[in-house]
């Protein structure tokens, strides 16, 4: 066999070992996948994630809290009772009248038996009680931002994700398109060299790339299942489940330019955006929304509250407080010359701190400092949001720009790639120059699809900083902030 014979055979065993796994996955048998909306897929991460779970159960323990808050300030009946076996029991005699014989008188009973029921009415003079109910309430509120908190937190989660899948099936399509431009490169290449119009160059050059462009689409399947799996972990199922994603609206794929024998068909070519996806909001507008909606913000706020009804209480602990307290005693046992089976006192306990040893005025300098820890922690918050809110809106900028001249980019690499397929057929170049112009043309496609999907993210993200997000998952959640 000639030099030549061996590189041809060589260039056919290379595509022939290319195409077997291809083959291979195709006629596996693999469960047909549940297809998922990003709606679907936010619907089931707030019904199984397990954070949000456990935030909801903090709304019902501060729901707890705040009942026995009130029941404080409510008038409290308590029931005792008491029995009593005693002896000997002391008596003694006395003579009768004429002619009767003596009278025994027993004092006391050897069994007593009495009921008390004792009603008490706290009437919260020193404000402690409604300091307690105060803070309960601001803790339901705080338990209630919690929840909008991790619920905005896997929304986004969701989005990310989602997109992720989305952003590698799109990758997959563009190395797969580069795999059959390789094929068809090989193709024309071994033609031309059994013809005798190529070297011997372009039919091994040929065999390296497609070689190239498959260990890439590998890769980018790769990347797609470990996406799937991703997406699969958030929405808390099980690892076994087979699901794909459902493209979104304003996301379509990028316009094919490969060759006509493809194996997979593209996707239509992808639009700018919609004008009301180009209307970004000011830094100065959306960082007022956020200030008005993000649950961290609010949580905090709401901390701050929460530590000022705190020092309220440590305050009032100081100051004169009074109950009333009534009781009726029921005895059916009573004996003695004045036997009182039923009877009843009401007295008003006043109670005034004289001296506590400094107790009340370190607890006043704790809650004085919990309430400044608590406004640093509000600065905290606004400032964590401002940059999220700026962040946000800056990748969306860079994003939009980036898709429009990706879009641009696109079209000349085509275009660059087809005239270097002509002057390749006429001769007038050789296969290196097909081979650049079609590696560019799969990073101006790669590049394009990243842009794209940043422009999703960033999206996704900016709503997220700015509590808009919420208002997607809000009515799944069960749970408002009051």
């Amino acid at each position: 066999m000639t030099l030549r014979g061996s590189a041809v055979a060589l260039a056919l065993l290379i595509a022939a070992a290319v195409q077997m796994p291809s083959m291979g996955a195709e006629q596996a048998a693999q469960p047909k996948p549940t297809v998922l909306t990003l709606e679907q897929a936010l619907a089931i991460a707030l019904e199984n994630n397990p954070g949000l779970s456990i935030a909801k159960d903090q709304v019902g323990a501060a729901r707890g809290r705040l009942g026995q808050a009130k029941a404080r300030a409510l008038p409290q009946v308590t029931g005792a009772g008491t029995w009593t076996q005693q002896g000997p029991v002391t008596s003694f005699t006395i003579p009768g009248p004429p002619g009767q014989p003596p009278e025994t008188i027993t004092l006391g009973q050897s069994r007593t038996r009495s009921a008390v029921l004792t009603l008490t009415q706290p009437l919260d003079l020193a404000g402690q009680i409604r300091a307690a109910k105060r803070m309960a309430s601001l803790g339901l509120t705080s338990a209630a931002y919690g929840v909008d908190r991790t619920a905005n937190d896997l929304a986004l989660s969701v989005y990310n994700a989602y997109y992720g899948v989305l952003r590698a099936r799109d990758s997959v399509t563009v190395a797969q398109q580069a795999v059959d431009a390789s094929q068809e490169h090989l193709r024309i290449a071994e033609a031309q060299f059994r013809a005798g119009t190529a070297p011997q160059f372009d039919v091994l050059r040929a065999s390296v790339q497609l070689e190239n462009d498959r260990q890439t689409l590998v890769q980018a399947q790769n990347a797609q299942q470990l996406a799937l799996a991703n997406l699969v972990n958030i929405l808390g199922l099980d690892p076994t489940t087979a699901i794909d994603v459902a493209p979104v609206v304003q996301m379509p794929s990028p316009q094919p330019t490969a060759p006509a024998q493809q194996a997979t068909p593209a996707a239509p070519a992808t639009p700018p955006p919609s004008p009301a996806a180009q209307e970004v909001p000011s830094y100065n507008e959306a960082l007022q929304e956020a200030y008005a909606n993000r649950p961290e913000v609010r949580q905090a706020q709401t901390a701050v509250q929460t530590a000022q009804a705190a020092l309220a209480a440590a305050k009032a602990t100081g100051r004169p407080d009074v109950a009333i307290v009534g009781n009726y005693v029921y005895t059916p046992d009573a004996s003695g010359f004045v036997a009182v089976q039923h009877s009843w006192n009401i007295s008003a306990n006043l109670s005034i701190p004289v001296f506590t040893s400094g107790l009340v005025h370190a607890r006043i300098r704790e809650a004085q400092a919990n309430l400044k820890a608590a406004q640093d922690a509000l600065t905290q918050a606004q400032q964590g949001v401002g940059l999220d809110v700026r962040s946000a809106i800056l990748n969306i900028h860079n994003a939009e720009e980036r898709r429009r001249t990706a879009a641009a980019n696109v079209t000349q690499a085509a275009e660059a790639l087809r005239i270097a397929r002509v002057r390749f057929e006429s001769g007038v170049s050789t296969l290196v120059e097909v081979t650049d112009a079609e590696v560019a043309l799969t990073q101006a496609r790669t590049n394009q699809v990243n842009a794209e999907y940043d422009y999703l993210v960033a999206q996704a993200n900016l709503k997220k900083a700015t509590g808009a997000l919420l208002s997607s998952v809000r009515a799944a959640l069960g749970v408002d902030a009051k």
